[in-house]
């Protein structure tokens, strides 16, 4: 079984590693076999780690196009492409089901993130998107800033919709929660996960260590969040 992280944030939104950064170190210190760069509203950081890793060809680690869209009343969605993205992304805050629809009709699957939390799809509004034929392919169980309290609510969730599960680190600035939390799928290849995502087909668990960002590095990264906003501020620009 292959393991990605499909959930991690650059310099590129509000991050504050380098999608370089990223990589080597995924590449280096996780048994990782796929990463997908999920910035905000932007595939800046994994364009910039797609070029590196093109002039990298020893490098094993593979590289899965990513995105976390901000739809309608600031809920957060994941889309993940097995070839290239489309060149511009849609505009911020569509409503949910046009923003599913537009993406979908690109390639792309649809993770819903971190359930349950604030800024995220809860039970209700899922059932309401299946029920309408705009289900996500997967739900995000295992992410450390949702925690662990609702992950079985969400597992059964995904059960009941027949959807898959997934996990990501959602990290933003500490190098070592990269892999804190994981996706696993069937074999080991980009082209195997993404199968598995379409198929609704992976799963998701927990690094056996557990990872806790430090005081000064969430400060650091609160601090570009709320008062650089990135996310909110940039336009998606053609590459």
């Amino acid at each position: 079984m292959g393991r990605a992280d499909l959930h991690i944030h650059t310099k590129a939104s509000d991050g504050l590693l380098s999608p370089r950064d990223v990589v080597e170190y995924a590449a280096t210190e996780t048994d990782l076999n796929v990463i997908a760069i999920t910035d905000h509203d932007t595939l800046d950081g994994a364009w910039q780690a797609w070029r590196w890793l093109r002039a990298h060809p020893a490098v094993r680690l593979e590289l899965l196009w990513g995105v976390e869209m901000t739809a309608a009343w600031f809920r957060h969605l994941l889309f993940y492409w097995l070839d290239r993205p489309p060149r511009r992304l849609p505009r911020r805050l569509l409503p949910l089901p046009r923003l599913i629809a537009e993406l979908r009709e690109t390639g792309a699957v649809c993770v819903a993130a971190h359930p349950a939390n604030l800024l995220s799809l809860a039970g209700p509004e899922v059932r309401a998107l299946a029920a309408r034929g705009f289900a996500p392919d997967a739900l995000e169980a295992c992410n450390p800033a949702m925690g662990r309290r609702r992950e079985p609510g969400v597992r059964q969730l995904a059960k009941e919709l027949g959807l898959g599960l997934t996990g990501g680190s959602d990290a933003h600035g500490f190098r070592a929660t990269i892999g804190a939390a994981y996706t696993e799928f069937p074999g080991c290849s980009r082209q195997h996960l993404f199968a598995a995502l379409q198929e609704h087909a992976t799963g998701a668990g927990w690094h056996p260590t557990p990872v806790h960002t430090p005081l000064r590095v969430l400060a650091r990264q609160i601090q570009r969040a709320w008062l650089t906003k990135p996310g909110l501020l940039q336009r998606p620009r053609e590459q």
